[in-house]
């Protein structure tokens, strides 16, 4: 039988950690089959960061969130990707966005915090912090 896109999409993840080029390949086909697979265009997107192509991963975060709006890691990984880029506006936009869908990502409060803290917004540095240290503080 033909594998379906979601089929794929399960194989690239299972082989991701032992063999990350084979894994994109995968997941690009799993995209060319169904283009509105958001998670194999994060997934792809994840790869293509790891190995430096942050644009291209970008492009493959917007895709996922153009699918699902309301994925609190894809807003956080085109906040990640943002702010590589240095592009603070949309990094901060994206952080925020992250933390409106998912209030305890301690990662997003984080980033947020040291963002805040570059652009010389010290009390919003601030805020966030005591955030992250208030969900990560006993875990």
């Amino acid at each position: 039988h033909q594998r379906t896109a979601a089929e794929w999409y399960a194989y690239a993840d299972e082989i991701e950690a032992a063999d990350p080029g084979a894994a994109e390949e995968v997941y690009r086909h799993a995209i060319e089959i169904d283009s509105s697979l958001a998670e194999a265009h994060l997934n792809l997107g994840r790869l293509l960061h790891a190995s430096g192509m942050v644009e291209q991963a970008l492009d493959e975060y917007r895709a996922a969130r153009r699918i699902d709006d309301e994925d609190a890691v894809t807003h956080y990984n085109i906040g990640v990707a943002c702010q590589d880029l240095g592009n603070s506006d949309d990094a901060v936009a994206a952080y925020e966005r992250a933390i409106e869908l998912a209030p305890r990502f301690a990662d997003a409060q984080y980033n947020l915090s040291t963002l805040y803290e570059q652009l010389g917004e010290t009390a919003l540095a601030v805020q966030h912090l005591h955030a992250y240290r208030d969900l990560t503080e006993g875990a």
